[in-house]
């Protein structure tokens, strides 16, 4: 049962990896600008190693090959990712909808 169930583990972290991966593919003309306008140096660059760490990573662990050392690196990179790109807010409603918080609480919004 124990097998079983490290095997679903492995498979869902890996999915979530590749969706990752997978929805930065599909929008990589936006994340490329978002990086640019950050002023990151060669954001096509970026937007590859990150695509290709998702996806790679996941299929990797899937596979089962260097599963802790995958894993170390895409936590290391989420979070790197969650100081860099989303900490707008965070905490503060950074994925709440705006208007829903200002009505709560005008003077708590990040986004005034």
């Amino acid at each position: 049962m124990e097998k079983i169930l490290n095997i679903v583990a492995w498979a869902t972290i890996a999915a979530l990896f590749m969706a990752n991966g997978l929805n930065q593919l599909t929008h990589s003309k936006n994340v490329h600008e978002l990086f640019a306008n950050m002023g990151f140096p060669a954001p096509g660059l970026i937007v590859f190693a990150i695509i290709l760490l998702e996806i790679g990573g996941g299929l990797m662990f899937l596979a089962g090959f260097n599963t802790r050392r995958i894993a170390l690196t895409m936590l290391g990179f989420w979070i790197i990712a969650i100081f860099l790109i989303h900490t707008d807010g965070l905490f503060i409603g950074s994925w709440i909808e705006p208007g829903i918080l200002n009505r709560l609480n005008p003077d708590i919004s990040p986004r005034n």
